[in-house]
């Protein structure tokens, strides 16, 4: 789940720092080992990124795990 990788730290400082070789070369062989998490991760990204630019409000990104959640579910 995206909150799965969105309370992981070395996850976070990869967001956080793309350009760094060693976390980006681990992430890179996580996705193609694992493709099908490929959304997931662009989705914890985009949150981590926009909570940290204040891009969406509380309301929103609430509506937006429940959204995560919905289709995680039906999965």
């Amino acid at each position: 789940m995206s909150e799965d990788f969105m309370s992981d730290s070395c996850f976070i400082e990869w967001v956080k720092s793309e350009n760094q070789l060693v976390e980006n070369n681990f992430w890179q062989a996580f996705l193609k080992k694992y493709p099908e998490k490929q959304e997931e991760i662009e989705m914890a990204k985009f949150i981590l990124n926009s909570h940290e630019k204040n891009i969406l409000p509380e309301n929103e990104v609430e509506s937006l795990w429940s959204r995560i959640n919905l289709t995680i579910s039906i999965i």
